[in-house]
């Protein structure tokens, strides 16, 4: 039986000169549903230098705090999460510098999706007022202002 899970899986290549000032950035196309998983594989010889980060419309998503990043070397950053993309574009971009390599590094990002039906049933819905309060807490991390 086929699986419900959409896998997508998409190379980033990080070049010598992609400092943090001057990123790579890929805008990757997806499909209507619900993201439940990430993975960011750094190949071995990174050393903790390549960084991304991945963004929704204009503002980062993963990781959540605006000035972080994702930055390893020989492992898999992975996590389980709930990001609704049901209205079009159904698109993220990823971001990718380095803080001075000797070579280019290919990050591998991979995205997980599940139709939005098969996603409630797993997840269940957020109630109203936690759905609020989600909608402040982001929107006091985005302006700086407490209690919006």
């Amino acid at each position: 039986m086929k699986g419900f899970t959409m896998i997508y899986e998409f190379p980033l290549t990080v070049e010598t000169a992609h400092l943090v000032g001057s990123p790579v950035e890929e805008e990757v196309k997806l499909t209507h549903g619900v993201v439940h998983r990430v993975e960011v594989e750094f190949p071995a010889g990174c050393v903790g230098l390549v960084h991304v980060a991945i963004d929704h419309f204009a503002h980062q998503a993963w990781p959540a705090n605006p000035s972080g990043s994702f930055a390893s070397d020989d492992y898999v950053v992975a996590f389980d999460d709930y990001l609704p993309l049901l209205t079009p574009p159904y698109k993220l971009k990823l971001r990718g510098w380095t803080e001075g390599t000797s070579y280019d590094h290919t990050v591998k990002v991979r995205i997980g999706l599940l139709p939005e039906s098969i996603a409630k049933k797993r997840f269940g819905t957020l109630s109203e007022a936690d759905s609020k309060r989600m909608r402040q807490t982001l929107l006091s991390e985005l302006t700086g202002v407490e209690g919006l």
